[in-house]
């Protein structure tokens, strides 16, 4: 099984919020930072801009703690899913994310959990910098090396699963 996830660079984010737009137009053919499912965080002090986005880890938190079961892998994809007809809205999951990586569709209260797109992500398509990526977990860990950063702190690394024969 290969594994493929959107990986961040902060260093060369410039927060246009492109992928924010791009998202929430793909998913809901709306242009509103509300609706996506990525998030740029502004870290005013340091002078950061940082993508959010769902890491799709190995043993998620959000799936752990949803009371219906309404999270899901997805068979087929490997990226993780919400079944809305499941779905209560009781927000355990965005409480339970280690990465606070998950936000709310404005109307129904469902959580917006990024899908990858379905194995292309929009988001990474329209960054301006390059500063949103979507790799291989080794590609992604030879990068850290190269620039020598430490690639598993605290063992937080999150993985995800892709079909066989999926792009690498």
């Amino acid at each position: 099984m290969l594994i493929k996830q959107i990986t961040v660079d902060s260093s060369i984010c410039c927060g246009c919020r492109a992928c924010e737009m791009t998202c929430s137009f793909a998913h809901f053919e709306v242009f509103s930072t509300e609706w996506a499912r990525i998030r740029i965080a502004k870290d005013e002090l340091r002078g950061l801009d940082v993508p959010m986005v769902c890491q799709q880890c190995a043993h998620p938190a959000c799936q752990r703690a949803c009371p219906e079961n309404a999270i899901i892998r997805n068979p087929q994809t490997g990226h993780l899913d919400v079944d809305s007809d499941l779905c209560i809205g009781c927000k355990r999951c965005g409480v339970r994310c280690p990465h606070l990586a998950i936000t709310y569709v404005p109307d129904s209260g469902h959580p917006l959990i990024c899908n990858l797109c379905h194995g292309a992500p929009e988001c990474v398509l329209r960054c301006p910098t390059g500063a949103i990526r979507y790799e291989s977990i080794n590609q992604f860990l030879a990068r850290l090396r190269f620039l020598g950063l430490d690639p598993t702190p605290s063992g937080t690394t999150p993985s995800r699963t892709q079909p066989e024969g999926a792009d690498t």
